[in-house]
């Protein structure tokens, strides 16, 4: 009685045989991570730095950040490694039983250019290593698995040009610009290229279970408390 599409906007478009919105696009807007194993946490410099979950690694000075947006402005690769998001897991979950500690390093966010991930790989691999001991001489890095936007469009056909979101952040294609959960033909029902995105906590999986419950006429159990905002059901 009810489908639900996690295929984004081009994708979903194509199988419909027209555009669901004009000037759709996903090419210039790719994120990629490095999951790492280090032999303890991480000693910080900074206070507290040692109890926040998620750390921002980004511009020491205004020029420093005016340089980065113009470089993002003009779609150039160095933007990946002016903007660094890390997750310390360790705080999340704990450690391993031999003292290990999980690092996620978010790397974005950049253009995904021509390809050619694999022959860059190497590179970044290099780069995150020396970035994460940069914040601590000492630590050893037992581990380190990159996944590349070519990566994420591998696994998931829907992460055009490693965009797992299903589109660019840009004009028609921000915040309510986004594609509603129900879509013009009855019965389909999106979670790509919604507002708000996929990586939002599953918040678009969580939504568009919501509206297909509310029209399918299904009871909500009793833990199910939030029903879906208006704004993302019209």
């Amino acid at each position: 009685r009810a489908v639900i599409s996690d295929l984004g906007a081009g994708l979903t478009g194509e199988l419909l045989g027209e555009p669901l919105r004009p000037g759709w696009r996903s090419a210039g807007r790719a994120v990629f991570t490095a999951d790492a194993v280090l032999d303890r946490p991480l000693r910080w410099a900074q206070e507290g730095f040692d109890r926040a979950p998620r750390v921002y690694l980004l511009w020491d000075s205004w020029d420093a950040c005016t340089d980065w947006l113009q470089a993002a402005q003009r779609q150039e690769e160095s933007v990946f490694l002016g903007h660094i998001e890390l997750t310390q897991f360790w705080l999340l979950y704990g450690r391993g039983a031999d003292g290990g500690a999980g690092l996620r390093v978010r790397l974005g966010t950049g253009p995904f250019g021509e390809g050619q991930w694999t022959a860059r790989r190497g590179f970044y691999e290099s780069w995150i290593r020396d970035r994460i001991r940069r914040l601590d001489p000492d630590v050893v890095v037992r581990s380190l698995r990159l996944r590349t936007p070519q990566d994420y469009w591998d696994w998931n056909p829907a992460a055009c040009h490693g965009n797992p979101v299903g589109g660019d952040f840009i004009a028609g294609q921000w915040m309510n610009e986004r594609l509603p959960y129900r879509s013009a033909v009855a019965g389909l029902y999106l979670s790509n290229s919604v507002w708000p995105t996929s990586l939002s906590w599953m918040a678009p999986g969580y939504n568009v279970a919501g509206v297909v419950a509310e029209d399918l006429g299904i009871s909500r159990p009793a833990w199910w408390s939030h029903p879906p905002l208006p704004a993302f059901t019209s």
